[in-house]
């Protein structure tokens, strides 16, 4: 197994991102596996490339406010439904995601996207 500079480069992103197992692994494995999680190796350096999910402005702070925010609302299935309608009355929902269940015990959880 070959040490180069992308291999070495890989094994510590490997790790920052809890991939690393302690056993020793292939190149190409190592490789295949950063690719998975979006990692590519781009001009002598592993860059993530996975598209960014946030509803905001980048910038931080500086950023300007987009108005746009997201509620997840965790209740038992009857009252679900009544609690968004609710909501809805006081705020401008602009997307509500289906009923899922609770990952961790009883109850069902829905998604709200709304803005100011």
């Amino acid at each position: 197994m070959k040490r180069t500079q992308k291999y070495l480069a890989g094994l510590q992103v490997a790790g920052k991102i809890g991939l690393v197992t302690g056993r020793k692994i292939e190149n190409s494995e190592l490789f295949n596996m950063l690719q998975l999680r979006g990692w590519f190796w781009s001009d002598g350096e592993w860059t993530d490339r996975r598209p960014q999910t946030s509803l905001f402005e980048t910038g931080g702070e500086q950023a300007a406010p987009t108005g746009v925010y997201r509620l997840r609302v965790m209740a038992h299935s009857d009252d679900a439904a009544k609690i968004v309608k609710l909501l809805a009355r006081h705020l401008q929902i602009i997307e509500e995601s289906d009923l899922y269940p609770n990952r961790k015990g009883p109850g069902v959880r829905v998604y709200l996207t709304g803005k100011l």
